[in-house]
């Protein structure tokens, strides 16, 4: 069975992010070589796929999201990888933060 061993683990991105972004590449073994991996969670403006030049799959924010951290500052990602026989599942988390620039006081 494949087992994750990169998840859970989380990150944080600015809601202004605006470019297809690798966030996280899952480390993820088995016996078998044939092993993929997907995204559980739906309705989200993230994607799993193959990094570039690599076996490695990886967890990506989409292009032109659509990131608002009034309304949604935290994604709980549920991540499956599976070799057609057992899966292992594990949580990687997207924090979400304010595009608002820093005020001074006092000066």
């Amino acid at each position: 069975a494949p087992v994750i061993h990169s998840l859970p683990n989380s990150t944080t991105i600015i809601e202004t992010t605006m470019s297809e972004t690798l966030l996280h590449s899952i480390n993820v073994t088995d016996t078998s070589t044939n092993i993929t991996c997907s995204m559980m969670t739906t309705g989200v403006p993230f994607l799993i796929k193959k990094i570039k030049n690599t076996i490695q799959w990886g967890i990506y924010l989409q292009n032109n999201p659509v990131l608002e951290a009034s309304t949604q500052s935290v994604y709980n990602l549920s991540i499956s990888c599976y070799d057609g026989i057992a899966a292992d599942t594990e949580i990687f988390t997207v924090y979400i933060t304010d595009n608002i620039p820093p005020t001074f006081t006092n000066i």
